[in-house]
């Protein structure tokens, strides 16, 4: 008789594994034909497994990717984040600069949207608060496609 109750939980686990699985929504900017090019070279040569979480699918398909749940997100174009200035500060990281806005470098109860500098087009990174330990790693792996695939227009330092 204790096998009759199991049932019921054994009938919910392809629910339960379809709400995993769904796609994660990103932005999608416009995009000029060259950046379109270069983006989709960038988001195709993305690994798998970022900090340990497999890639998900996104939506719209193309527009970015993600890892994980809660999501860390890559999105590749648009603008940079109305915070930055000429006066920002920079991080480089494996050869990428990276801008935080201030509010987020001191905010640590808040998701991080970490935006490459001195790279066309740009690539906006978004770490959940749960994976804001993991940003140097995260942004070490990102490097490689990013100096691979984007046009550096301009040094961090």
């Amino acid at each position: 008789m204790p096998v009759r109750w199991l049932l019921p939980l054994f009938a919910l686990l392809p629910a339960l594994s379809a709400c995993a699985a769904e796609p994660v929504t990103v932005s999608a900017p416009e995009l000029s034909v060259s950046d379109q090019a270069a983006c989709a070279a960038l988001l195709g040569d993305l690994p798998d497994r970022l900090a340990g979480e497999d890639r998900r699918e996104v939506t719209p398909t193309g527009a970015g990717a993600a890892w994980g749940d809660p999501a860390m997100t890559v999105t590749c174009g648009g603008e940079m984040p109305p915070e930055f200035t000429d006066d920002s500060g920079c991080e480089e990281i494996a050869g990428v600069g990276w801008f935080v806005p201030d509010a987020q470098l001191t905010d640590q109860s808040v998701a991080a949207t970490i935006t490459t500098i001195g790279f066309d087009p740009i690539v906006t990174v978004v770490l959940p608060v749960e994976r804001r330990t993991d940003s140097a790693g995260v942004l070490t792996d990102l490097a490689g496609p990013i100096k691979q695939h984007l046009n550096q227009t301009a040094s961090c330092l």
